[in-house]
């Protein structure tokens, strides 16, 4: 199968938004979900920093260290993808409202 032909797979990640029905242009709901994955991503790395502040006699071994931070990595690239959804939620509604009004605006004009 070459690179273009490749299946697409979306997978339900809505339990990540702890919204049952999460709506991408929803301000209120964004703001919550953006919360929520910095609270995740800063919660796995406080619990890292505190192997290395002398607070904590165990040192984790170098492959949690790693999952770690590929967590918080991956909080970030969920919180990216996640602004983006809404911005294209926006733009879309923005690009509809633009054409109705010019719609309207037609329709109004009189013929010549």
């Amino acid at each position: 199968m070459s690179a273009t032909n490749k299946p697409t797979i979306k997978p339900d990640l809505s339990h990540r938004l702890r919204h049952s029905e999460y709506d991408p242009g929803c301000h209120v709901q964004l703001s919550d979900a953006i919360n929520n994955m910095v609270d995740r991503a800063s919660g796995v790395l406080n619990l890292l920093s505190f192997s290395y502040t002398g607070m904590n006699d165990c040192q984790p071994s170098d492959e949690t260290v790693f999952n770690t931070i590929e967590s918080a990595i991956q909080e970030l690239a969920d919180i990216r993808a996640t602004v983006g959804a809404f911005h294209e939620v926006q733009r879309a509604k923005t690009e509809s409202e633009s054409k109705t009004a010019q719609n309207q605006q037609t329709q109004k004009s009189p013929a010549l």
